[in-house]
């Protein structure tokens, strides 16, 4: 079985594919320069820091808080910002829906939202990575299996 970690990533990428703009296109990957332009628009999830803290018991258990990136690529047009906000609201309501990433977290929540336009591939692209808290438990000697 997956750390409990990788199984959140999944229920996220599970909860975002078919949406509207983004369609089947959610990949397990920060590295968007893998992406060719013809996959655009998309969305990466991806996990960044997680802090824990160990919580004594019997059994004890780690308090857990990892920060999930999903970022939102879309090709630059003279509509990107309407488009990456498009992509965003899309993200936000779907993930509203699943407040606890079907029994995978106590809770998810957004924490930031950051914009960027650049010129640097082959086409000029956009990009609107929405930063989420994902509180979950897991047992000192189970970290496979998320408690909620």
């Amino acid at each position: 079985m997956s750390h409990a970690r990788q199984q959140i990533r999944d229920r996220i990428i599970t909860t975002l594919t078919g949406l509207t703009t983004t369609g089947s296109k959610v990949y397990n990957t920060r590295l968007y320069s893998l992406v060719p332009n013809a996959n655009l628009p998309c969305l990466l999830v991806y996990t960044n820091d997680e802090a824990s803290e160990r919580e004594y018991g019997s059994p004890s258990t780690y308090k857990r808080m990892c920060v999930v990136s999903i970022e939102g690529i879309a090709e630059g047009n003279t509509s990107i910002e309407n488009t990456l906000d498009t992509i965003s609201g899309e993200v936000e309501d779907a993930l509203g829906a699943d407040p606890n990433l079907n029994g995978k977290a106590i809770e998810i929540t957004l924490t930031s939202t950051e914009v960027e336009i650049t010129a640097e591939s082959e086409k000029p692209i956009g990009l609107i990575r929405l930063n989420y808290d994902v509180l979950y438990y897991t047992r000192a000697t189970n970290s496979q299996t998320p408690i909620i």
